[in-house]
């Protein structure tokens, strides 16, 4: 299997990281979608706001 298709069935279809190439590890920290509402209301230009 090329390395490609494998990442693609493993990883990306998978979820399983294909440690053998695997070139960086830096987990997402763990949050919920509740406690980033502030972040994504910050975020968003005035006029996207609904009012």
């Amino acid at each position: 299997m090329e390395v490609i298709e494998r990442i693609v069935q493993e990883h990306l279809i998978g979820n399983k990281v294909v440690e053998e190439y695997a070139f960086l590890n830096h987990p997402l920290p763990e949050t919920s979608l509740v406690s980033c509402e502030p972040l994504i209301e910050a975020w968003q230009p005035k006029d996207m706001v609904e009012q």
